[in-house]
């Protein structure tokens, strides 16, 4: 959304930033999932080598967040190879 070339820059100011769209993005994205998740979700990144993502000059970090339920803690880690 951030690369349409009639709302791109509309997007890029809808999250906060000003001036114009960067030639190359490196966006950190964050997963939330409960600790219970945890198996499933490194399973995952081992079937899925392309980490982090890259789309033509832009790049993808993800990061998970761990909440507990109970007490809504969060544990952050970055999913690398």
């Amino acid at each position: 959304m951030l690369r349409d070339p009639d709302y791109g820059q509309k997007w890029y100011r809808m999250f906060g930033f000003s001036g114009n769209l960067p030639k190359a993005l490196r966006i950190e994205a964050v997963i939330a999932i409960t600790k219970d998740q945890q198996a499933k979700l490194h399973i995952e990144r081992e079937n899925n080598k392309d980490l982090p993502l890259q789309i033509g000059n832009d790049r993808i970090d993800l990061f998970v967040a761990y909440y507990d339920r109970d007490t809504l803690r969060l544990d952050y880690e970055k999913i690398e190879l």
